[in-house]
């Protein structure tokens, strides 16, 4: 969409106004995907940390791997080990 508002830019500069509405249109458009994007980079890296620079079906299948092997239930902290060593000393 970018592509597409500077060539229309670049065609005004040029002394054509028959392209100053695709030049508008293609800008809101631009600005429109430029938000979504913005949003889903967000959501991606307060999820995994980071943005990766390309999301491929291996990611996306690799993440839906790891999420159906998920524990089911809580995190179970092991107290025997520490009882054993207070034994001890």
């Amino acid at each position: 969409m970018y592509h597409h508002m500077h060539v229309f830019h670049r065609a005004d500069d040029l002394g054509s106004n028959d392209f100053k509405e695709a030049e508008k249109e293609s800008g809101r458009e631009y600005m429109y995907f430029t938000k979504k994007a913005f949003v889903v980079e967000n959501i991606i890296s307060s999820r995994i940390g980071y943005v990766p620079a390309r999301i491929t079906e291996n990611d996306l299948a690799k993440c839906l791997e790891n999420i159906k092997k998920d524990k089911k239930g809580s995190m179970i902290i092991r107290t025997h080990r520490q009882q054993l060593k207070r034994q001890f000393k």
